[in-house]
């Protein structure tokens, strides 16, 4: 199964802190539950813009183990956007995330998962990446109000999570 976190680090009063939050669960379960020292590791799927001024939350994901990937400048469905600000917005979030991670981005999730096939040859201009966009094939209703409750988000996995899956779970969710 592969872990994978959208919308971080969460805008807001939670700021960075949810994810550090979730940074320590997963170390904890490693910790606990992990006896061959392979570690927990997950994605997380970074909203440039929700990042503070001089933020160390993407040094502190990639000292756990874990990747960053593109989650573009800002939560919304990018596949309304023109070619023309499509390409810019996702070249700025790429700029910005190699910048910080001094790593070359590989993975790349859109806001809400919509895309086009523009969308898509533009990704596949850009070195480094994924020729597809990353997607999930476990969505445990996170990010709903009726549904957003860790014991039911649990339930939920455990009914619905398959070998090769993969989760995408919300930071601050």
């Amino acid at each position: 199964m592969a872990l994978t976190i959208d919308d971080a680090p969460t805008p807001g009063v939670l700021g960075e802190e949810s994810t550090e939050q979730l940074l320590a669960a997963i170390a904890q379960h490693h910790q606990q539950f992990n006896r061959d020292q392979t570690g927990v590791r997950g994605t997380f799927f970074i909203i440039t813009e929700h990042l503070r001024e001089n933020s160390t939350i993407i040094e502190q994901i990639l000292q756990q183990g874990h990747e960053i990937a593109n989650h573009g400048i800002r939560d919304r469905q990018t596949s309304d956007l023109s070619r023309e600000l499509f390409e810019k917005d996702f070249q700025e979030a790429d700029e910005k995330l190699v910048r910080l991670s001094h790593y070359p981005i590989r993975w790349c999730r859109l806001g809400r998962a919509f895309y086009n096939q523009i969308m898509l040859d533009i990704l596949r201009q850009f070195g480094g990446y994924e020729p597809r966009f990353a997607l999930a094939s476990m969505i445990p209703l996170d990010t709903f109000k009726l549904t957003n409750h860790p014991k039911f988000t649990t339930w939920y996995v455990s009914q619905f999570i398959f070998s090769g899956a993969i989760l995408v779970l919300h930071s601050g969710s």
